[in-house]
């Protein structure tokens, strides 16, 4: 049996701090909750567990806590923005099949040594999933720590044996115990052997073995006279830190394996979860087993819905809603629904005609195609993307799925095209956000034309050179200390997508932001090079 025994608290803080904070329209927040479930995902992939246990630390004291009341002084208790994910994790997991357990008095730590030690005894592998480093002293032969960790900034999992603490440490993982009583530890507020640090106490359990060798062995003559008497007088703390920094491999609690195979999924408990959420990249991924119906991210409708074919464009709107959905175009508005090919001469007719109305989902891609394919685009009057980050900044993606249950809408009919049925719903709810919260000027004159800009630039961003940027910054250096702090807010947190570095891409924003306040007045002076 191969089983994985996860360090929830430990996973659910590096998910928390390692992703930006999102939150749902709500004002939910779910970064810590979506990071973890990517980490559980990728452990399921990587490591194919027969059984999983997940555990956590529960709020009272623990026996470590009453032998030593400085245990963990200090640390900062957990944010708000954290706290109120972990019920909704725990609820998920649960849904989802997972075991989840606490123990009174005892730490996440004791209960994966626990499990850890009874799958050594049976002879089945097991890997410990964490990002505290504690767990290493519990590898044997048998047992393995799946050590989450960041490399040039991005989550990455390694798996740790005896020969890898060895090659890090210099010691084998039975020793770390004795290692962490010599120097402490400051995150868990264990004193240790006050002025004794890593590369001493390294050499002293080398040259000794372990604590008692160390004392032991105190006159004996490699032991320098400054080191033996900081050992000497702190002789009790380094045993009570021992103790402190032992794992308990003896918790009372069901350790038979087959108490932690997945149990089957609550398909309809997850699917509202998820869409509760805004999580729906994750569904697939969590629950593919679960039919389709039952992982439905939108509301069911009980009444058969009627059925809309799309048909070939012919020009006969004047206002539509137009978006790309793979390799084609979709113009619709009510239950009229056209698909044109990019190259389509109706689709570029429709396009410059500035008569008809242009609802556009993502208005930077539009622009950018357009610009691509030489069609002089007129009378875009809205952007659904662009609305739904002013209603949610923090949200992961504004793709069709989120924005659609963002907007709780519900298909209106049946379509070949996934996003058609929700697509006037989802328009309509945006515009009244933007009336309601008197967005108009943030839309309208600051990220519509942006994004306006940003296409035009980032089609031609290959083309730039230092040369160019140099002056396009001496331009700038004046107008930057004329600039509102509107658009400087609007600087600090919006993004775009171009091959241009972030300090150019930050230029452009500024630079557009001052044209479109300036209206037609001149923008100031740039040599020919830049403006051509």
């Amino acid at each position: 049996m191969k089983f994985l025994a996860i360090d929830g608290n430990s996973i659910l803080n590096r998910a928390f701090y390692g992703i930006k904070l999102l939150t749902t329209k709500d004002g939910q927040y779910t970064n810590g909750i979506y990071g973890f479930l990517n980490i559980l995902i990728r452990l399921e992939q990587e490591i194919k567990p027969d059984c999983v246990l997940v555990a956590f630390d529960l709020k009272a004291k623990t026996f470590r806590h009453k032998l030593f009341d400085g245990y963990k002084a200090g640390r900062k208790g957990m944010p708000d923005e954290l706290a109120q994910q972990m019920p909704v994790l725990k609820e998920i997991l649960a849904d989802l099949g997972y075991t989840i357990v606490t123990k009174e008095g005892f730490e996440a730590d004791d209960i994966l040594g626990t499990i850890a030690k009874s799958c050594s005894v049976r002879g089945d592998e097991c890997y410990i999933a964490t990002g505290d480093r504690d767990s290493l002293q519990l590898i044997d032969d048998n047992v393995h720590v799946a050590l989450a960790t960041t490399q040039m900034g991005k989550g990455h999992t390694q798996i740790m044996g005896r020969e890898e603490v060895f090659e890090k440490y210099g010691l084998y993982p039975e020793k770390l115990i004795d290692l962490k009583a010599l120097m402490g530890d400051t995150s868990d507020n264990i004193p240790g052997v006050k002025g004794v640090g890593e590369k001493t106490a390294v050499t002293l359990l080398q040259n000794f073995g372990s604590l008692d060798g160390v004392y032991e062995n105190i006159d004996d003559a490699k032991i320098k006279k400054g080191v033996r008497e900081k050992l000497v007088n702190d002789r009790e703390m380094a045993y009570l830190s021992k103790i402190l920094g032992t794992i308990r491999c003896d918790v009372e609690m069901d350790t038979a394996a087959e108490s932690y195979v997945k149990k089957p999924i609550n398909c309809e408990k997850v699917s509202k979860t998820l869409k509760s959420l805004e999580m729906f990249s994750l569904a697939e991924k969590l629950v593919p087993q679960c039919s389709v119906e039952n992982i439905n991210l939108f509301d069911v409708v009980e009444s058969a819905l009627e059925t809309v074919e799309v048909k070939e464009f012919d020009n006969s709107l004047d206002k539509a809603i137009v978006y790309q959905n793979g390799d084609r175009f979709i113009v619709m508005w009510d239950k009229d629904i056209y698909c044109a090919q990019a190259d389509s001469r109706l689709l570029k007719a429709f396009l410059e005609d500035e008569s008809r109305e242009k609802i556009a989902y993502d208005s930077k891609s539009l622009y950018t195609f357009c610009i691509e394919k030489n069609i002089d685009v007129k009378n875009i009057t809205f952007c659904m993307k662009l609305a739904a980050y002013l209603a949610n900044p923090l949200a992961a993606s504004y793709d069709f799925e989120r924005i659609s249950a963002s907007a709780d809408a519900v298909a209106e009919f049946e379509c070949e095209d996934s996003f058609a049925p929700f697509a006037q719903q989802v328009y309509e709810y945006y515009l009244r956000f933007i009336e309601d919260e008197k967005q108009h000027q943030l839309l309208y004159e600051i990220e519509m034309p942006l994004a306006k800009f940003s296409a035009r630039w980032s089609t031609r961003a290959l083309a730039w050179t230092k040369r160019h940027l140099r002056i396009l910054a001496q331009c700038l250096r004046h107008s930057l200390q004329r600039t509102s702090a509107m658009s400087m807010i609007w600087l600090a947190t919006s993004s775009t997508s171009t091959a241009l570095n972030s300090w150019a891409r930050h230029c452009l924003k500024i630079w557009a932001c001052l044209q479109e306040k300036r209206q037609n007045r001149a923008i100031p002076p740039m040599r020919k090079s830049l403006r051509d």
